[in-house]
């Protein structure tokens, strides 16, 4: 042990991950990363091989979730646009259909590629396939039919888009998936337009069914849209809980490390005045040794003057006694 106690390390954490709220018409919401440069330009400040912050872990998992959807969407939508080649139906939906889906398979495999650096997600990047993929399945209504299992895509498509931070991609989706669908299947039920589709409700269903079934998919719409921000707000409260503990553990052993180094000058202090007081009782016993010394010395000097005098009084005595 020396008898200097050292100072505790010094811990440096970027503190609680709350993310910047950016400007309006950037095309991003208050759960987007930070960025460098403009509020819009979406440049993530991680790199793609280090995560410095919680925000860049966010950032992160959210491109890697798009990447999944759209390597999804590029297979998907480039096998089922090869597919319809030689099915019957609207000639004219058909093409348009098929023009649509081939355009999103390669929007989802250009998107693939992209991110393969994360630094080089922006807002406009997944705006482009969301418009693609929002038409797509705009085309699918009017080809394969409102009441189709197409509409299975738009609440996974709608899911992926709202779990991230761009709100212009969400709002795209909105209005080229769900809105069309609504439309198109109120305007159907009521008679006013022709169901074209391969899968047509009203050979065998009501008004009411019909608007109905309609309905029930606006709702899981609307379902998977609730669905993915609170997902997204959930998990940005997980990690800022999760930083705030990692703090309050460094806080807790920095004072720990703290109180040891005070215990440890405590002990110091009590050895020192050990020390002290056994230096004092040292220099007390020197005291009463040095002056039994002194003492013995006057004595024995004492003794040395007293005997002339005593030779002189012994000496008187044996005269008087010789007198008489």
């Amino acid at each position: 042990m020396t008898g200097e106690p050292t100072a505790p390390p010094t811990v440096t954490l970027a503190t609680r991950a709350t993310v910047p709220t950016v400007a309006p018409g950037s095309g991003s919401t208050p759960g987007s990363g930070p960025s460098t440069g403009s509020a819009g330009s979406g440049r993530s400040v991680g790199s793609s091989s280090r995560v410095s912050t919680p925000a860049d872990a966010l950032r992160l998992d959210e491109v890697r979730r798009l990447r999944i959807l759209a390597t999804f969407a590029a297979i998907v939508c480039t096998s089922a646009g090869l597919v319809t080649v030689p099915m019957q139906g609207d000639e004219l939906f058909k093409l348009l259909h098929f023009i649509f889906m081939m355009a999103t398979g390669i929007a989802g495999a250009w998107v693939t590629w992209r991110l393969g650096d994360p630094d080089r997600y922006q807002a406009w990047v997944i705006t482009v396939f969301a418009v693609f993929a929002g038409a797509a399945l705009a085309t699918a209504f009017l080809y394969w039919g409102v009441y189709s299992s197409a509409v299975l895509f738009v609440p996974i498509a709608l899911y992926f888009l709202a779990s991230g931070s761009y709100v212009t991609p969400i709002l795209v989706m909105l209005v080229l998936g769900c809105v069309p669908h609504a439309l198109l299947g109120g305007l159907t039920a009521f008679g006013i337009i022709e169901d074209r589709g391969l899968v047509r409700a009203v050979d065998h269903l009501g008004i009411y069914e019909q608007v109905m079934v309609a309905g029930i998919a606006q709702l899981a719409f609307l379902v998977a849209y609730l669905l993915a921000r609170g997902t997204r707000r959930s998990t940005i409260d997980a990690v800022e809980q999760l930083v705030d503990a990692l703090l309050q553990a460094l806080v807790l052993v920095h004072q720990r490390v703290a109180g040891q180094h005070a215990r440890h000058a405590a002990v110091l202090l009590r050895k020192t005045e050990q020390q002290r007081h056994d230096g004092i009782g040292l220099l007390q016993a020197a005291f009463f040794f040095l002056r039994d010394l002194v003492d013995q010395a006057e004595h024995g000097l004492l003794d040395e003057l007293d005997q002339p005098f005593e030779h002189l009084r012994l000496a008187g005595e044996v005269a008087v006694q010789r007198r008489f």
